[in-house]
Formats: structure tokens, C-alpha cells, sequence
């Protein structure tokens, strides 16, 4: 039987889950083809990635001058666009 095992996230990343690598060292003793995936640190690669940072920080920039916006329109009496 083929088997994959999965370290799901949230944890943090410098200390590695070893209960994955027994578990498949038993399956794999036990005659299964077993991979092992550790999406934790996948999930870590993924957000820490400077392309990832970059596009986060223009998003919130974005979003935070588009709120002052709002709020200025909200204290001049104005209708806030819908």
C-alpha cells in the first residue's frame, strides 16, 4: 500500500516533527511505500519567501491608505462609497 504522511502546520519550524520519519520507517518495515511530507515547513519557505514579503507589504500599504481614505471621508460627513 502506498501511505503519505503529513506534518501539517502551525509549528515552529526549527525543531523538526520526528514522529513522521518513525512512523514511516514502521510502514516501511511493514512493507508499505510511505513518503513524508512536512507541510509546516513548506507553509514556512512559502511566507518567508522575499517575493511573498514584498507583495504582503504592498497589499497592506494599499489597504491601510485606502482606510485613511474611508476615515477621512467618514469624519467630512461624506458617503463612504459602496
Amino acid at each position: 500500500m502506498k501511505c503519505l504522511v503529513l506534518f501539517p502546520p502551525q509549528s515552529m519550524p526549527e525543531n523538526p516533527y520526528l514522529s513522521t520519519p518513525i512512523i514511516k520507517g514502521i510502514l516501511n518495515a511493514n512493507g508499505h511505500d510511505t513518503d513524508v511530507m512536512d507541510i509546516n515547513l513548506s507553509f514556512y519557505n512559502y511566507i518567508l519567501n522575499p517575493e511573498f514579503i514584498k507583495k504582503t507589504l504592498n497589499r497592506a500599504d494599499i489597504m491601510w491608505k485606502l482606510f485613511r481614505i474611508l476615515m477621512q471621508l467618514s469624519k467630512s460627513g461624506q458617503n463612504l462609497p459602496t
